[in-house]
């Protein structure tokens, strides 16, 4: 069986965690005997397609038709933006240069996971091919332009009128797609409030597993001090700076936050002039095998509805509990055998649970018993590759 796997990045230009599921995803299947390709998006400097081989799997970078490539991370001016994502509701001229490739090419599915940059016309194009297709939901896209629906610092309670607009003709092109997965149950359900696949007939969701040959050494932290970890980019969003501020308040208490990632180079250096304070380390990027060796309890604050962080699965293969938002789809992974939940509209709650671990580190311990009982099954890929396999033998068969 031909597969063709459509992915807005793919390695070695990776932005976040869909990148590495889409990779382990393709390497799975190719693994299992399927021949694999990938479709990605590429510089708009070159003029013709780009064909690498990763792998062992074939590359197709198709480079985008749009104003900018949204890799670039530098900011662009609000009325680019906006052009940007007037193109990016139906991109006509991405239709052609897929088409290029569809020409010369026979797929029995298509599995596509983010479509920023190719647009929702990659679902009408593979469709006139007569390719089926998985589509995966990583985040919220298709719904809200920025994929957050989050604005000035708090969740939309509803969709504004700018997200409506943009994604007016969207549930119609998500009719296309003969499957919906959701990495998590919470982003199936949300897209599926705004009225989009209403016609798909297959509608599931599959959590997220990571590959591991095998399963890292568990390092225990013995120390006076205790020590609480935030990894991932140093965004609003993901509610670094209300750590910040909690951590703020505790510093008679012997905790210390070690805070790995980087951000917007403005905002980094802003929160590291703002929180330079004894106990709050920023370390930049680091190997999250090292740095799960120094922490005693991940934090994950997020503000906006993550759908399914990875982060929160790297923390627990290492064995070390995870204390996190009670929002999108994180209580789904994190529960009281394996972590902590707060509501991050209380700022009480979190200070708490920080306090009482700091008083009885026993409350994490029992913890980490139960995380390395079961932590195999956060690495169960081979079974995660067949759950798929699963949805592409239903589609085939519609």
């Amino acid at each position: 069986m031909n597969i063709l796997i459509i992915n807005t990045l793919y390695k070695p230009f990776v932005a976040g965690g869909a990148e590495k599921i889409c990779e382990q995803m393709a390497i799975g299947l190719k693994d299992k005997g399927y021949n694999v390709d990938i479709l990605t998006t590429y510089d708009n400097k070159f003029s013709s397609v780009q064909i690498d081989y990763i792998d062992g799997l074939k590359v197709y970078r198709v480079p985008i038709k749009n104003i900018y490539w949204h890799y670039n991370k530098c900011s662009k001016p609000i009325y680019k933006r906006i052009f940007w994502h007037i193109t990016d509701i139906y991109n006509i001229l991405m239709i052609r240069e897929i088409k290029k490739i569809l020409d010369i090419t026979n797929y029995d599915i298509a599995i596509t996971h983010n479509i920023v940059g190719f647009s929702s016309s990659i679902w009408q194009v593979l469709r006139v091919y007569k390719i089926p297709i998985i589509h995966v939901l990583h985040d919220l896209y298709l719904v809200c332009p920025v994929s957050t629906m989050f604005k000035n610092e708090k969740n939309c309670e509803k969709r504004c009128f700018k997200c409506y607009v943009f994604r007016f003709f969207h549930p119609y092109f998500s009719n296309k797609v003969a499957a919906v997965v959701g990495v998590s149950k919470y982003v199936l359900d949300k897209n599926l409030q705004y009225k989009l696949f209403k016609k798909t007939k297959i509608k599931t969701f599959i959590h997220n597993v990571l590959k591991y040959d095998k399963l890292p050494e568990f390092v225990f932290l013995n120390d006076h001090n205790l020590f609480l970890g935030y990894i991932g980019s140093l965004t609003p969003s993901k509610g670094i700076e209300y750590l910040l501020d909690i951590m703020l308040s505790l510093t008679a208490f012997q905790v210390v936050l070690l805070v790995a990632g980087k951000g917007n180079l403005f905002y980094e250096n802003y929160l590291k002039e703002k929180y330079k304070f004894k106990n709050i380390i920023f370390l930049g990027y680091q190997d999250p095998s090292n740095f799960f060796k120094k922490i005693n309890c991940l934090v994950v604050p997020s503000l906006g509805n993550d759908t399914f962080p990875t982060v929160i699965l790297e923390s627990f293969v290492h064995g070390v509990p995870v204390i996190a938002s009670k929002v999108g789809g994180i209580p789904e992974i994190v529960n009281d055998s394996n972590g902590f939940l707060f509501d991050p509209k209380n700022n009480q709650e979190l200070r708490n649970i920080i306090l009482s671990i700091i008083k009885n580190r026993e409350i994490i311990n029992s913890k980490i018993k139960y995380i390395l009982d079961n932590r195999h099954k956060y690495i169960n890929w081979k079974k995660w590759i067949e759950d798929y396999e699963n949805i592409i033998f239903k589609v085939k068969n519609i």
